[in-house]
């Protein structure tokens, strides 16, 4: 699977300078608004300490890392539901991603602009959310048209309509503009899938620090849980992304700083996507290969080749453990063999048994 995350926020809140640290790029990044118009897309690797290990037993000809693809989607002002600041272009970047990164700007710099002139993450957060809200309800509200007149000609039953009324109308309420909770059940969201809802979408807060965060002021977010928001000082990696290889190593305190940050932010996006990492491993390659959480062994084994799934007939398993420390002490790993019903685990060290 390949998982894409969307950079948001207002204007000058360091979302172009977190894309750039994050995939090494060096992509505009100015003290004005919407000096992002079109989303710059690239992706960074993820750290994924196991393959480290899987690399150390069986040395690969070839090592592949899971990556996360990101999306830097250009500041959204008050009113962008309404087109203010491009926003309806914007808005619908948004779509195209799985999870929602929100950057938010919790410290002081009165040499950065703020496009509201104050410092207020509460707010901030507020604007963002209400002009997703928005743009939800105007979606929804179409639909709920076309649905009725397809009732009435006794294409559908109410049953869409009755999901969409029920969404509307958590919209509708205020006291859900910073609430993010799975209310729908799984068919319910199956009815209204196509309309790639916003506000549906899994988010993770990304709150722009001071270096030293124990200085800063804005730490307590409203409604907001401290679980759904990784705080980093993403200055730091913006002056690494300027380094040479050669001075990163000199400075190599400060980049294994800045890579617990993100390891901290990849841990969370996995929760947030229900996202677990398979392995295969041996003297070719080691590979890692995320699947969302109770994957059926066939439809991983797809992740590998297509083909797989219709072919399938067996999986050879070794959890991680198993097979990393067998290996260290010369011996065999332990695989055990399942059907068609297994579903793959975190850690699994997976070999795929197909026919022709």
């Amino acid at each position: 699977m390949h998982i894409k995350v969307g950079l948001v926020g207002l204007p000058n809140v360091g979302k172009s300078s977190f894309f750039n640290a994050l995939t090494g790029s060096f992509v505009q990044s100015e003290n004005y608004p919407f000096c992002t118009i079109n989303p710059n897309i690239s992706r960074f690797i993820v750290n994924d300490e196991r393959i480290n290990k899987l690399v150390e037993v069986d040395c690969p000809n070839n090592i592949v890392s899971p990556t996360i693809e990101v999306y830097d989607i250009a500041g959204l002002v008050k009113g962008a539901s309404k087109g203010e600041g491009l926003g309806n272009l914007f808005l619908s970047h948004i779509k195209e991603v799985d999870l929602i990164l929100h950057v938010v700007r919790f410290f002081d710099n009165s040499n950065i602009i703020h496009v509201e002139n104050r410092v207020d993450p509460i707010n901030d957060i507020e604007i963002i959310n209400l002009e997703l809200i928005f743009k939800d309800i105007e979606l929804i509200e179409k639909r709920i048209q076309s649905v009725k007149k397809d009732i009435a000609k006794g294409i559908k039953k109410n049953d869409e309509l009755d999901v969409l009324n029920k969404i509307k109308s958590r919209l509708e309420n205020p006291e859900y503009i910073n609430v993010r909770e799975d209310y729908l059940d799984e068919n319910e969201k199956k009815m209204i899938k196509d309309l790639q809802l916003l506000t549906l979408k899994p988010v993770v807060y990304v709150g722009n620090v001071d270096e030293n965060i124990d200085d800063n002021t804005h730490l307590h977010l409203k409604n907001i849980p401290q679980t759904d928001i990784v705080y980093i000082p993403i200055k730091l990696g913006a002056d690494i992304n300027t380094l040479s290889n050669e001075e990163k190593i000199a400075f190599d305190s400060e980049v294994n700083k800045w890579n617990k940050y993100i390891n901290q932010l990849t841990k969370l996006i996995y929760e947030k996507l229900n996202v677990i990492t398979f392995y295969t491993s041996g003297k070719d390659e080691v590979r890692g290969w995320p699947i969302y959480n109770g994957t059926l062994a066939p439809k991983a084994a797809s992740e590998i080749h297509s083909d797989f799934e219709k072919h399938f007939i067996k999986a050879d398993v070794c959890k991680f453990n198993n097979y990393y420390n067998k290996k260290k002490c010369g011996e065999a790993p332990e695989f055990l063999t399942y059907g068609k019903d297994y579903k793959i685990c975190d850690g699994d060290v997976v070999n795929f048994k197909v026919g022709i």
